[in-house]
């Protein structure tokens, strides 16, 4: 299921403590506005009690 497709039913996905090479390039690819990236496990705790504020794009 795709991270869009997830977000359009309610959920999120957050990924947690990427390589620093690796979220300079998802920023780039700009997949910040599709999911969650956070430095630390409660940072990613926190994400799920949240409502979804990422844009939803159809």
């Amino acid at each position: 299921m795709s991270a869009k497709a997830i977000q359009n039913r309610g959920g999120k996905i957050v990924l947690l403590n990427p390589d620093s090479h690796v979220e300079k390039i998802l920023s780039v690819a700009g997949v910040g506005t599709i999911l969650d990236i956070v430095d630390s496990f409660e940072s990613a705790i926190m994400m799920f009690s949240l409502p979804n504020t990422l844009e939803n794009e159809d």
